[in-house]
């Protein structure tokens, strides 16, 4: 898998977004914002910051950053929970914002056909930038640890720059609402 984290501008933010002016051009009031959003293909989501988490990064050799969680909910800018997905069906889960840089983070079940989904289905992640551009990918088992709390994790290896370390991605509760991500490897313990 491709690696774009060396290049230093994948993923970072310009002084003004590129759209601003585009947006500008398309409304005269801020009630039609929310329409040409839309239309501009950039609909807005619905984001929890009482549920962000710090993220580390480092088997993508990007620095530490947070995780802005996507809310589960039926309503529009909503996800639902990766549990919950088809194999082949692919949901933005959440942002990561790590300096000056913001990626979004999209997770896809790989394959699997129980819903809710069961130990040993396949899940990816991937992150991007705001243009679309990989950055990163991860692709694992999930281990389904307390399904009445929506607990499990993820363990995956890494593609590109970390070629072959092991990485654990957890989703600590709530049918991966609440998301934690650590560094192992194979002699490295659980983390607490």
């Amino acid at each position: 898998m491709k690696n774009e984290t060396n290049s230093p501008a994948a993923g970072t933010l310009p002084d003004t977004p590129p759209l601003t002016e585009k947006l500008l051009r398309m409304v005269d009031h801020p009630e039609e914002i929310d329409q040409a959003v839309a239309r501009l293909g950039v609909p807005s989501s619905l984001v929890n910051p009482y549920f962000a988490t710090p993220v580390n990064l480092s088997h993508f050799d990007l620095e530490d950053g947070i995780h802005l969680p996507i809310q589960l909910t039926a309503r529009p800018g909503g996800r639902k929970s990766i549990y919950f997905l088809h194999a082949g069906e692919k949901v933005l889960t959440g942002l990561v914002i790590t300096g000056n840089r913001l990626l979004l983070s999209y997770v896809a079940r790989e394959t699997g056909c129980s819903i809710p989904a069961e130990s040993g289905s396949e899940y990816s992640e991937e992150l991007r930038t705001r243009e679309g551009k990989l950055v990163s990918k991860i692709q694992g088992s999930l281990e389904i640890i307390d399904p009445s709390r929506g607990e499990g994790r993820i363990v995956a290896e890494a593609h590109g720059c970390a070629e072959g370390k092991k990485v654990e991605k957890s989703w600590s509760i709530g049918w991966s609402f609440i998301k934690h991500t650590v560094i192992r490897t194979d002699d490295t313990a659980s983390p607490a």
